[in-house]
C-alpha cells in the first residue's frame, strides 16, 4: 500500500508539498528510492519507481482517503506512529487502535479475496480488523425498487412505499457486512451535519429471491446510525461478530479449559489422598496382625 510517509537522512518523514522532490526518499519497507508527487488532485505521496517489486507498492490514496483517515484519527484519538503501522507481517492497517483493532479505510472496490487474506492476517496476528468505506462510494449504488417486488419480503412496508429505496452490495461489501454484522462509513457531505463528516453504520437485510440486493435497516427505523465519539464506536465494537464477540468466545473457551483443568487436578489430587490414606491403613493393619501374644 502507497503511504504518505519514507524515509529521508535516516529518519521518517511525511508526505507534503513543502519537501523537497529531488530529496533522497527511501521506501520505510524494502528501502528502494521514492518519487515525491504533489498534485491538485491527487494527496502529496510517495511512489516507488517503476518495475518496482515492493508489495505495498499500489496506486496513490485520493484526498478522501487521506480525509477519512484524518477523521478517523482524530475521532478515536490514535497516536501518529499507530497511523499505517508496520507491526503486523503481511498487512498494514490504516490505524490501529487501543492496540488490538486494525482499522482499514477502503475508499474505493477492492477484491474480496483481498478482504480475506487480510483479515486472516489480522486475526492470526492476535488484532480484529474493522472496514471503514466511504458513504459515497457505497450510495452510488443506490436505486428504488418497485414496492411489489418487496411486498414479499417486507409486507409491512408495502402498504406504505410504493417504492422502496435498496441498494446493490458489491461482492467484498457483503463478505465484509458478513464479518462486521454492519457497513461502517464516513460521509463528508450529508444532511446531517454542515461542518463535520458524518461518522456511522448501516444494517443491511438481504432482499429474498436477490443475489446482491439489500435495504438498509436505518429505512424503516426513526433512528440514525451514528458514532458521536470514540465511546460509542467502542461500544458497537461489544457486539462486532468479527471482533469482540469473538473475543469474547476465545476468553470463555479459555476459562473453560482452564476450569477443565483445575477440576482435573482436584480429582488427581483427591486420588493420590485416597491412595495415601489407604496406604497407612494397610501398614496399621499390617503391624497390629504381627504384634500378638506371646505365650
Amino acid at each position: 500500500m502507497v503511504c504518505d510517509k519514507s524515509l529521508l537522512n535516516g529518519k521518517e518523514v511525511k508526505a507534503s508539498a513543502e519537501l523537497n522532490k529531488k530529496a533522497d526518499y527511501r521506501c520505510l519497507d524494502c528501502h528502494e528510492p521514492l518519487i515525491l508527487r504533489v498534485g491538485p488532485i491527487r494527496t502529496a505521496h510517495f511512489a516507488h519507481r517503476p518495475g518496482s517489486i515492493c508489495e505495498r507498492n499500489s496506486e496513490p490514496e485520493t484526498f478522501a482517503h487521506t480525509a477519512m483517515k484524518d477523521d478517523l484519527q482524530k475521532l478515536l484519538n490514535i497516536p501518529d506512529e499507530y497511523r499505517e503501522f508496520r507491526g503486523i507481517p503481511g498487512v498494514q492497517p490504516d490505524l490501529v487502535w487501543q492496540g488490538r483493532f486494525a482499522i482499514e479505510v477502503q475508499h474505493s472496490r477492492i477484491q474480496t479475496e483481498e478482504v480475506k487474506r487480510r483479515n486472516a492476517k489480522y486475526f492470526n496476528n492476535g488484532f480484529i480488523p474493522i472496514w471503514i468505506l466511504h458513504r459515497q462510494e457505497m450510495e452510488g449504488n443506490n436505486y428504488y425498487e418497485r414496492g411489489f417486488f418487496l411486498a414479499d419480503h417486507f409486507p409491512e412496508q408495502y402498504f406504505i412505499e410504493q417504492y422502496i429505496l435498496t441498494t446493490k452490495l458489491k461482492d467484498f461489501e457483503q463478505y465484509i457486512l458478513q464479518c462486521q454484522g454492519a457497513l461502517c462509513y464516513i460521509a463528508f457531505d450529508n444532511d446531517y451535519r454542515s461542518d463535520e463528516p458524518l461518522f456511522g453504520y448501516e444494517e443491511f437485510e438481504k432482499v429474498r429471491g436477490r443475489k446482491t440486493l439489500y435495504i438498509a435497516k436505518s429505512v424503516f427505523q426513526n433512528r440514525n446510525f451514528m458514532f458521536h465519539s470514540a465511546a460509542e464506536f467502542e461500544a458497537w465494537t461489544l457486539d462486532y461478530p468479527g471482533g469482540r464477540k469473538r473475543e469474547r468466545e476465545e476468553e470463555e473457551r479459555k476459562a473453560k479449559l482452564r476450569a477443565q483443568e483445575q477440576e482435573e487436578r482436584e480429582a488427581q489430587e483427591q486420588e493420590e489422598r485416597e491412595r495415601e490414606v489407604k496406604g497407612r491403613q494397610r501398614k496399621g493393619h499390617g503391624g497390629r496382625s504381627g504384634g500378638g501374644r506371646k505365650f
